[in-house]
């Protein structure tokens, strides 16, 4: 039997919550449960262009019947958010994928400390249904500027939490903030954190001798990748014994399709993990914001890797 891979649902409601922001509330068709999805976890919305762009769920994981993401409409993106904000009604059809997580809410923690900047606010409103729900000691610190996205939903949902808005402050003020709010290292404190990358790096910065299982975070800009840069060499599928030529200028990805090699990819950006592939010869260069360091010796994200050998071997 195939396993299932794929959701078809519904849009049952669009609203606005914040500065082109647009919330989206699908269903199942037929009312039927949806797959469940821990708090932090994404999905993957397959679009009648062809594009496939991955957004965090942003709704309460117990309420098994709808799914809601937020997309912010980025002028200067590849086109995905616009197609949304553009073609999407209450009514249509949406393919979307099984929820996956790149962020985890830490069970055993004496306190959890959540720090959004702009939409990085998406996933960390999924994390704060569980934690009231759990009773958890928790702290929200929101940046934004102008109309915060799902402000009005934060304050609904936050009961027994702390929560801090920031509004408008410049990137200084914003690393000040940043160095007063992460805390000194604590076996049993957990820190979460989404938003631009300045803030994820000045964040980052400040949380440099935490564990991987203690610093959540989630990317939702790529890196740019001078594809120009990387050195062509030839991609070998273990299984089959199949060899790729990869051209300067070409993601392995990349090479793996033009070679009808089907590997699955959303965001082509190396924030989402769709595209991660266990590797076993050669040496990749990671360049994805996914993996951790454990995780990056057996697996590579393959759409912004490159190799700093001849031959890069996949298990595939």
């Amino acid at each position: 039997m195939k396993a299932i891979t794929t959701v078809t649902t519904v849009i049952t409601r669009l609203e606005t919550a914040g500065d082109e922001v647009l919330l989206i509330t699908l269903a199942d068709p037929d009312r039927w449960e949806l797959p469940f999805f821990a708090a932090g976890a994404h999905i993957d919305l397959y679009l009648e262009n062809g594009l496939r762009r991955a957004y965090s769920l942003c709704g309460d994981p117990h309420d098994r019947y709808q799914y809601q993401v937020a997309v912010k409409l980025a002028k200067e993106g590849r086109g995905g958010s616009r197609w949304i904000h553009t073609h999407f009604q209450p009514g249509k059809s949406v393919g979307v994928s099984l929820p996956r997580a790149t962020m985890t809410l830490q069970q055993g923690m004496a306190k959890h400390v959540l720090i959004a900047g702009g939409i990085g606010i998406t996933p960390m409103l999924s994390l704060v249904y569980v934690l009231e729900k759990q009773r958890q000691d928790y702290e929200l610190h929101y940046f934004y500027r102008g109309a915060a996205p799902l402000l009005k939903q934060v304050k609904q949902a936050i009961r027994g939490g702390s929560l801090y808005l920031y509004p408008g402050d410049s990137v200084a003020q914003k690393k000040k903030r940043l160095a007063d709010i992460v805390p000194p290292w604590r076996a049993d404190y957990c820190l979460y954190c989404c938003g631009p990358e300045p803030m994820m790096a000045a964040f980052n910065s400040l949380a440099p001798t935490w564990q991987p299982h203690q610093r959540q975070q989630e990317h939702f800009t790529g890196l740019a990748v001078d594809e120009a840069l990387l050195p062509p060499y030839t991609i070998e599928l273990r299984r089959s014994g199949k060899t790729i030529p990869v051209r300067s200028g070409q993601t392995p990805l990349q090479a793996l399709l033009e070679a009808d090699v089907y590997v699955d990819h959303a965001c082509e950006g190396g924030i989402c993990g769709a595209c991660s592939v266990p590797w076993c010869d050669g040496e990749p260069i990671h360049r994805d914001k996914v993996l951790s360091p454990d995780e990056r010796k057996r697996r590579v994200i393959l759409c912004v890797a490159g190799c700093r050998s001849e031959k890069l071997v996949l298990d595939l």
